[in-house]
């Protein structure tokens, strides 16, 4: 898919002196095993007051996307006492869409990652204790290509910033780019991230790499081509998202860098007086 020219989701321009605001919320859209949560733990250092939107795993409760309705309206109603700079959460697009119709001035970020391994990294952490409902998955999905083969599984990456039934051709690209300040990859973490916080103040190193997928005898993978073909075929909308993406980065990375070599410099040079 080619490059769309007009696309300004990374340009510095759209940034400098706009969306430093300080009445800016930064809102991180947390797609699973896409590096979210160490994403996570930098915001809780970088940008606090800091607000973790989650939803309800309980039996009996209403369906999640009810009950991260609910986390966001609580969210919505405890922000004007706490005046969040941050906030992430494991949202779609109807959650999204609720806050920013009550805060317009949020400003969303994403990541994304290889769709391949994040399918596979998404597989092997659902198995592990972490995940609420492990046991109920690995009834369901006894082997990485019973998870492959559900729809479940399919072009989720594209599920959560767009919607899983909507084509990704040029139009809803273009949507989604417009919709976020910033979107950034798991395969260049570190340069998005200081570029990422270059944009709000001085640029700054990832510090930390949490909630790493433990190995156990049931989340080992045996990969192939054959597989990686596989995964590839049934998630086209999630490679065509990806492929942009890392497109548009490394065309824009050398003006990425001069920002953030800019403001490096000017924050240094403040410190000096």
């Amino acid at each position: 898919m080619s490059t769309f020219n007009t696309l300004k989701a990374h340009g510095v321009e759209r940034f400098a002196g706009k969306i430093s605001q300080s009445d800016a919320i930064w809102v991180f859209h947390h797609i699973p095993k896409t590096a979210g949560s160490s994403l996570t733990h930098e915001l809780r250092q970088v940008l606090p007051p800091y607000r973790n939107i989650f939803a309800d795993h309980r039996p009996g409760v209403a369906s999640r996307a009810d009950s991260l309705m609910d986390a966001v309206d609580a969210f919505l109603t405890d922000y004007p006492t706490y005046k969040y700079r941050s906030a992430s959460g494991h949202l779609r697009r109807p959650h999204l869409n609720r806050i920013l119709e009550t805060l317009p001035e949020a400003r969303l970020i994403t990541f994304l990652r290889n769709p391949a391994e994040r399918l596979i990294s998404d597989y092997r952490y659902a198995k592990t204790p972490k995940h609420p409902t492990h046991v109920e998955f690995s009834e369901k999905f006894p082997t990485l290509d019973d998870y492959i083969d559900h729809p479940q599984s399919q072009n989720k990456m594209w599920a959560f910033v767009s919607s899983q039934n909507a084509d990704a051709d040029e139009k809803m690209m273009r949507s989604v780019f417009n919709r976020y300040a910033f979107i950034g990859t798991l395969e260049t973490l570190a340069d998005d991230f200081s570029f990422f916080t270059s944009l709000f103040g001085c640029p700054k190193a990832m510090q930390a790499k949490v909630n790493i997928t433990a190995n156990q005898k049931d989340n080992k993978v045996e990969i192939d081509a054959t597989t990686l073909q596989k995964i590839q075929s049934l998630n086209m909308k999630d490679f065509a998202l990806y492929d942009l993406v890392t497109e548009t980065l490394a065309e824009r990375r050398s003006e990425m860098n001069d920002f953030i070599r800019s403001k490096r410099e000017l924050w240094l040079g403040i410190a000096a007086e």
